[in-house]
């Protein structure tokens, strides 16, 4: 295998007016994203002048004199790496016999189903006289001509842009090995590269971040709307349980009520106990939470029905028609007028109702 070398970043063409055509860097960024997409079918080359005549050409077509092996942008200029370019090709450029390249660039070319506005095809080596080099045969035998043939057809239009291009002699070095420029120039590209789609990325954040913000601000006046019907709604439930509490408590007022009214009537409670007996109905029927039930006997009953169910079992022998505990005094009731006079005498003496009760009993006075 003959000796190859590699001459990296070298300005192949740069966004400008040529031959008529007007290229913007961005028409730059679409040939570099056309090499990326399409080098497998179509793999720009290296050759000796445009023509094909020369004396190097063989009858299975022209053989690559090295390819592109990358492509890339730096400022408003594009450049391309150098590769595979056998040794005595690569001593002519060295010795400088060509010091311009001029790009070949297929227009308006359909690769895959997919159009290209503008696809790199070949970088032309361009000198005062192109040498005789027939007795490169090394280099014949470097490639398969055939497929070169095929894959460089010149059915397709294509121009020709020329750029002047001193090659550095010094710098040029074979086996791959950059200088330390080259590899800053290469990393300053990818990095400006990188800023560029970070840019665009920060670019693209801010809008989506900004519509968020303004769906935040939305949400926001909705919820406050919502927070106020809510509030509103809250009044309007409080006031509503008011009624309905209001309401209850009459309902419960008149039934228990109606309930002493009957006990009274039928002698089973004084006329002096309905606020006692008020109370304990009212607090029983307003109890919250369950109402809880005791088994006597088979059945389940309530406190209140335990209640009603003792002063029901029992019958006053106080004569209960009149408004005071005693009953009426002018009906000369003797249990009544005792029961009054114990009531009193232990109000009077501090004492509890039974020793009053034995204090003013008949047999006591005697």
């Amino acid at each position: 295998m003959p000796e190859l070398f590699d001459i990296p970043a070298v300005e192949i063409f740069a966004a400008g007016q040529w031959n008529g055509d007007k290229y913007t860097k961005k028409d730059l960024e679409s040939m570099v994203e056309a090499f990326a997409k399409t080098k497998s079918a179509i793999k720009p080359y290296l050759k000796l002048g445009h023509t094909d005549k020369q004396k190097l050409a063989q009858s299975d077509g022209l053989p690559a004199l090295g390819w592109i092996d990358r492509l890339y942008i730096v400022g408003e200029k594009l450049l391309a790496d150098f590769v595979k370019i056998p040794k005595k090709i690569y001593e002519l450029i060295s010795t400088g016999a060509y010091r311009r390249v001029s790009s070949e660039i297929f227009i308006n070319i359909d690769i895959g189903g997919e159009k290209y506005p503008r696809v790199l095809k070949a970088v032309a080596l361009l000198g005062g006289d192109t040498p005789a080099v027939s007795t490169l045969d090394d280099i014949i035998n470097l490639y398969n001509l055939g497929e070169a043939s095929e894959a460089y057809s010149d059915n397709w239009e294509a121009k020709s842009y020329e750029l002047d291009q001193n090659f550095d002699t010094n710098n040029l070095k074979g086996d791959s090995q950059m200088t330390e420029l080259e590899k800053l120039t290469a990393e300053k590209a990818e990095v400006e590269k990188k800023f560029g789609e970070v840019a665009a990325k920060v670019a693209e954040l801010e809008t989506k971040n900004a519509d968020l913000e303004k769906q935040i601000g939305e949400a926001k006046l909705s919820l406050d709307e919502a927070t106020k019907k809510v509030e509103l709604l809250t009044a309007d439930l409080s006031k509503n349980e008011a009624i309905i509490k209001e309401h209850k408590t009459k309902a419960i007022t008149a039934d228990v009520n109606a309930v002493i009214d009957k006990l009274i009537n039928e002698k089973k409670v004084m006329p002096a106990q309905r606020e006692q007996f008020f109370t304990l109905l009212f607090e029983l029927r307003t109890a919250q939470g369950e109402i809880k039930k005791y088994k006597i006997g088979q059945e389940e009953k309530s406190l209140e029905d335990l209640v009603l169910g003792i002063v029901n079992a029992h019958e006053f022998t106080v004569n209960t028609d009149g408004k005071t505990a005693t009953g009426d005094a002018s009906k000369k009731d003797d249990n009544s007028d005792l029961a009054y006079k114990a009531k009193k005498y232990a109000e009077d003496n501090k004492v509890d109702y039974k020793t009053a009760l034995k204090a003013v009993s008949p047999s006591k006075e005697k």
